[in-house]
Formats: C-alpha cells, structure tokens, sequence
C-alpha cells in the first residue's frame, strides 16, 4: 500500500511539473510575440509608389 501511495504522489508531482512547465512556455510566447510585434513596422504606398520587393530565401509558398 505504501509503494501505491508513493506512485500517486509521484504522478501528481509530475502533472504540477507539466502544468507548470505549460505555464511557462505560454508566458514565454507571449513575451516573445511583444517583441517580435514591437519590431514589426507597417508601410503604407500611394499608387505610383515605386517599391523593391524581396523574397525570403527560405519561403517555401510563393504568393505571387
């Protein structure tokens, strides 16, 4: 009965663990998702606005 009671122990240490850890990821993306908006900046054209477009080597869909 005593090794019963250690594993449930054991087992709810581990969920406070990975709640926890959730926890913690979820604030981290949050505070990432500021920076990373806070470095986003829009531009607005006018027709007949000559622009340079330039496409990430990376990119995989082309939207063009």
């Amino acid at each position: 009965m005593h090794t019963r009671s250690l594993a449930f122990a054991s087992a709810f240490h581990l969920q406070e663990l990975l709640i926890e850890i959730k926890r913690k990821i979820e604030q981290n993306n949050i505070h990432l998702k500021i920076i990373v908006d806070n470095k986003r900046w829009s531009k607005e054209f006018k027709v007949g606005d000559f622009v340079m477009v330039r496409e990430a080597a990376c990119s995989k869909h082309r939207t063009f």
